[in-house]
């Protein structure tokens, strides 16, 4: 992950993962994170954005590794954002980095609107 470019275009979902990390006792030489972007998972888990896909076949692009991005509202009920496609990727570990990249969107946006409405309020 290039994490330079996720704390400049994503501020508070890096502080979130960041505490993430540092509560779990993760470090790397310059920003306390993983090398390894495995933990990204559990990460997101805990914000409740979940990931749904693998090895995939599209008669439009051919086949490889892609994934939705869903938020977690309930239990048993998640929501694909609107208009979303799937780049399919031929390396796994790219295709995750896609997922991870509009996972931080998306925490980026439910934290901004968080803070608007408590601006508001």
């Amino acid at each position: 992950m290039d994490w330079k470019k996720i704390k400049k275009k994503y501020p508070k979902a890096f502080e979130k993962v960041n505490d993430f990390c540092f509560k779990d006792h993760f470090y790397d030489d310059e920003f306390g994170l993983p090398n390894e972007d495995r933990f990204l998972y559990d990460f997101f888990d805990d914000q409740n954005i979940v990931f749904n896909g693998g090895f995939c076949f599209s008669e439009h692009e051919g086949h490889g590794y892609g994934f939705f991005v869903m938020q977690k509202i309930a239990v048993d009920y998640a929501i694909i954002k609107p208009n979303k496609k799937v780049k399919l990727r031929y390396e796994l570990k790219k295709a995750e980095e896609d997922a991870f990249l509009d996972a931080f969107k998306i925490l980026e946006e439910e934290l901004n609107k968080k803070e608007n409405e408590l601006e508001r309020n």
